[in-house]
């Protein structure tokens, strides 16, 4: 509808766009011609549009959030152009609010059911019984205030944003222990003493750095030549093909020869497509099952609260305490700010600095000058 004329009209026409047309690839809309003052027209316009939906005024106030919820996620992406992680966000996001105050009308939320909501999900009162951690919460909020803002509010289905007055709660910053050079090498070959399906992407993640999604997506196609290409899940800037260390290049040159008999005795074949770490079928595994081995295998090892990303940020670790060049590291951590290399992934452990400490020669060592005796020093206090 036209913003309100300075004149007294009584007639008016009202516009309401219902989508994007896809045969033309333009917004579609509908008219309506009414009689009436202005504040007349305004709530002509909020019926047509309820109309237009199939949907009463009464009926849209007691619409609960899961059904609008569901809604949402049905016109958010008509044409399918979200990537497959923003959509699985979105409806993890869903699904954890739903499961506190879904049965709510959506027109009926307030900022005290939201507080209330975030409490207990720190608190543990979520679906798995585990509480969410400071930067999932905030996720989770963001995206239905956006639902809100820009579905719920324009429908008419709400008038105000309760998620909108949400204060973010503080990231976890976890301290990632340290673990020392022989322990490090330890631990790669008694991941690989496993000889687990399920554990080569703990190699992975301990000996290249990978996150634990992009562990899990590499394909023997992706492994040529003593390099190997990452598939990036944060961004884009993280797809790269990195050189990979001959440690980490025999164990998986091994592991093929290994795989590929395995497989052949379950009467499969191992082809470039098939993926490094897989579950007992030899199919692609999930973070939930590589979750579970790392646990149970960490605690056996001695970890405690072993966590998968925590063998990405030992390798970064390893990398400093191997002397190599500190843009490099941050290459093959593929960080976009240095920073993030060097204060949150680089940890040395107390063994390795005594060692680098003591790389530090005596002053003077390599000049003529030299440092007084014991004697000399007490025959000039005792004047």
């Amino acid at each position: 509808m036209e913003d309100k004329p300075k004149s007294k009209c009584r007639k008016w026409k009202i516009k309401i766009s219902v989508g994007i047309n896809p045969a033309t690839g333009k917004y579609a809309q509908r008219a309506m011609t009414f009689h009436g003052s202005y504040t007349e027209a305004v709530q002509a316009r909020e019926d047509f549009k309820r109309k237009l939906l199939g949907m009463s005024h009464a009926e849209s106030k007691k619409m609960t959030l899961s059904q609008c919820c569901e809604l949402w996620l049905d016109a958010a992406d008509p044409f399918h152009q979200l990537s497959e992680n923003a959509r699985y966000s979105r409806q993890c996001a869903v699904k954890a609010v739903c499961h506190c105050i879904g049965a709510l009308p959506v027109s009926q939320i307030t900022d005290k059911h939201v507080v209330d909501m975030v409490k207990g999900w720190i608190e543990g009162k979520t679906l798995s019984g585990r509480r969410y951690s400071g930067n999932t919460i905030n996720i989770y909020c963001s995206a239905l205030s956006g639902m809100m803002t820009h579905f719920a509010i324009p429908k008419g289905y709400a008038s105000r944003n309760p998620f909108a007055g949400y204060s973010s709660v503080k990231k976890d910053q976890r301290e990632v222990n340290a673990i020392s050079v022989k322990q490090f090498e330890r631990l790669a070959y008694d991941i690989y003493d496993q000889q687990d399906p399920r554990c080569m992407a703990l190699l992975l993640a301990l000996l290249a750095g990978c996150r634990a999604n992009e562990a899990l997506a590499v394909q023997w196609k992706d492994i040529q030549g003593g390099f190997i290409t990452i598939k990036g899940t944060k961004s884009k800037a993280a797809n790269a093909t990195l050189p990979m260390i001959d440690t980490l290049a025999d164990m998986l040159a091994m592991w093929r020869v290994t795989q590929a008999n395995n497989m052949k005795a379950l009467q499969l074949t191992q082809t470039p497509e098939t993926y490094v770490s897989t579950n007992l079928i030899y199919e692609q595994e999930s973070y939930s099952t590589l979750n579970r081995a790392w646990k149970k295998l960490g605690s056996e090892l001695g970890f405690d609260d072993p966590r998968p990303h925590d063998l990405r940020h030992w390798f970064v670790s390893y990398l400093c305490m191997s002397d190599m060049n500190i843009k490099a590291i941050q290459q093959m951590a593929r960080h976009s700010d240095i920073t993030t290399t060097m204060d949150i992934y680089a940890r040395i452990h107390e063994r390795d600095l005594a060692a680098e400490t003591a790389k530090i020669q005596r002053f003077g060592a390599d000049s003529s000058q030299t440092l007084p005796s014991a004697d000399e020093i007490r025959s000039v206090f005792s004047v």
